[in-house]
């Protein structure tokens, strides 16, 4: 397990420096990293598993991946989640949906960025102003905060959970991260 905890904070690293770009743009490491972290945990690679991973390791991280409430009385922000960041920003670089995606629940800019910086509000905190109307706001540097706790979780449940350490290990022999020559 050394060398793993090894591997998974040079990815905590690699994406703490990509958030010093202070943009929007910033986001995406983030977004492809629970991603990853999702993968790591289950077997498979779907909706179902991305969720499960918000809801078993993320939000024993910050309780408000599972109970945060949209003004519409919507709780559902793991699959808002999976539509905007996954599929919205990881797949086709925005935050709306595709077809699919609003066929299966997600909701156009249900969720909104920002840095602590620059916006006001907290992290997972309702944001709405003229344009926007019910959304979920994410503050980056919190963001990657949870993801780094989470990453921790993980390793602490694979210490327990053979099945789980076996499928990391698994994972990242089959699927080296990204990384220079």
């Amino acid at each position: 397990m050394e060398n793993l905890d090894k591997y998974l904070n040079h990815l905590i690293g690699f994406m703490k420096e990509t958030s010093k770009l202070g943009t929007a743009m910033a986001f995406i490491v983030p977004c492809c990293y629970i991603e990853y972290l999702s993968k790591l945990y289950n077997k498979e690679s779907n909706s179902k598993s991305y969720k499960k991973f918000i809801q078993d390791v993320l939000s024993e991280i910050n309780p408000k991946y599972k109970s945060f409430v949209y003004k519409s009385g919507d709780k559902d922000l793991d699959i808002q989640m999976y539509h905007i960041l996954r599929c919205g920003i990881v797949h086709s670089f925005s935050l709306y949906g595709d077809k699919k995606s609003k066929e299966e629940g997600g909701r156009d800019q249900s969720i909104v960025l920002g840095h602590k910086d620059y916006d006001e509000g907290a992290h997972l905190s309702s944001f709405s102003n003229e344009q926007i109307k019910d959304a979920c706001l994410f503050i980056l540097e919190d963001f990657i905060e949870d993801l780094e706790k989470a990453t921790h979780k993980l390793l602490e449940i694979a210490n327990q959970k053979p099945e789980i350490k076996n499928n990391i290990e698994n994972w990242l022999k089959d699927h080296p991260f990204i990384s220079g020559l």
